[in-house]
């Protein structure tokens, strides 16, 4: 077995030009803890929490490897892990205390719990851009109950997360509403999710009261039953001006604002456009919370992912299309946060091991 490993190691916090990212060519690998399994990764996935991370969210540590969505072949198993054999193709989802470091590297160390079999049809980079973004998105339409027939608004669909919640949704039988910033965002939602252009609100130049409006013409001046953040900011507010009698406001985004959170309309009660009024509720989704709760929690990911892995089998669920940005490496990782910053890549960047 391996003594050392190859791991691009975050060294200090801050943007692009100031943090620093080195290649460590003999990482020592740690004795591996009871119940966890060491996967040698084939591919990582990068996503928006690496860069948050590498700022310094989250109560962050250096030095830290980073890299949450994996793939790869099991290496070594742990005493009392009793799932995997060695050779198995796996994928998960390393956050919290259910790993020991992140992905950005050539073995990664973590509870059995988090990961499940790779998606048969898929390959290791399909694979590894799953997790984080199909996890969300079942979370997303498990917490809201979605029903057939009823009308779900996505702001931010074009994102990870809205290429897999848009099928899942449609999988239900819901119709779908969604929001783009331009002309050209909503010919792409229209080419890649298969929105039809007149359910698509092209938000640009718009002010929120605007905006909300627009959805409701869309839906006939009706209200909807669901809706779900996928952006942040003042779209908190077009979410839940929008719904009806029991409407579900769901969102992934975290707001660091004090006073924008106490803007969020929940009161007063007798305002039909305020959540009270309308007996709503206001769904946080945070896909890693199980990883940083206690242990029996983690088994929520090998679920989730399992479930994830059923609906890929199933096909009502895509790969999102991936781009390899490159091998390991620390030219590999730092173009990879650049065009994750830009937020101009409509697919999942990975890296290929």
């Amino acid at each position: 077995m391996a003594k050392f490993m190859k791991a691009v190691q975050l060294q200090s916090f801050g943007p692009l030009d100031k943090c620093e990212f080195k290649l460590i060519e003999q990482y020592p690998l740690p004795p591996l803890k009871e119940k966890f399994v060491r996967v040698r990764v084939k591919a990582v996935a990068f996503n928006p929490i690496d860069y948050k991370l590498r700022l310094g969210s989250f109560g962050a540590k250096v030095p830290m490897i980073l890299g949450a969505d994996f793939s790869g072949i099991i290496e070594d198993i742990g005493t009392g892990a009793t799932t995997y054999k060695l050779g198995d193709e796996v994928y998960g989802m390393a956050l919290g205390f259910a790993k020991v470091e992140g992905a950005y590297a050539e073995f990664i160390d973590v509870s059995e719990d988090i990961i499940a079999p790779k998606p048969k049809s898929l390959n290791f980079e399909e694979s590894a851009a799953l997790p984080i973004v199909g996890l969300t998105a079942l979370q997303i339409c498990e917490r809201a109950n979605i029903k057939k027939n009823e009308t779900v608004l996505i702001i931010g669909a074009s994102g990870g997360v809205g290429s897999m919640l848009t099928p899942l949704v449609r999988s239900i039988g819901a119709k779908i509403i969604a929001t783009a910033g331009s002309d050209e965002s909503a010919k792409l939602l229209h080419q890649t999710h298969g929105i039809p252009l007149d359910h698509i609100v092209v938000y640009q130049n718009l002010s929120m009261d605007q905006i909300r409006d627009k959805v409701l013409a869309v839906n006939g001046n009706k209200p909807i039953q669901v809706a779900v953040d996928l952006f942040g900011g003042e779209m908190k507010r077009v979410c839940a001006e929008s719904l009806g009698l029991y409407g579900r406001v769901l969102t992934i985004v975290e707001e660091s604002d004090p006073n924008f959170k106490a803007a969020i309309p929940f009161y007063p009660a007798q305002n039909p456009r305020n959540l009270f009024g309308i007996s709503g509720t206001f769904h946080l989704v945070f896909v890693a919370a199980p990883c940083f709760g206690p242990q029996e929690n983690w088994i929520l990911i090998q679920e989730g992912l399992k479930k994830l892995s059923k609906q890929i089998e199933e096909g009502h669920l895509k790969a999102p299309p991936v781009e390899v940005v490159g091998t390991l490496s620390v030219e590999t990782v730092v173009k990879a946060h650049k065009m994750l910053e830009s937020h101009k890549s409509h697919k999942k960047l990975v890296m290929k091991l």
